[in-house]
């Protein structure tokens, strides 16, 4: 799989979901995991944005 990329942070090609859609899944990883992202344009499609003091959060979910 490869949607996404990292450097500064994450981001998450979410550019095949409505602006309300990323929007509730930004909602959602807050809410339920405490990681704070935002939302970004790339091509006038909404992509979330995590930046790299978050990824540690991340890590721990995924490997758990």
């Amino acid at each position: 799989m490869d949607d996404g990329s990292f450097k500064y942070g994450l981001t998450l090609q979410t550019n095949a979901f409505s602006v309300s859609d990323v929007e509730l899944l930004i909602s959602v990883l807050k809410s339920n995991y405490d990681i704070i992202s935002q939302i970004r344009f790339e091509r006038n499609q909404p992509i979330i944005y995590i930046p790299s003091d978050q990824i540690d959060k991340l890590k721990l979910i995924v490997l758990s």
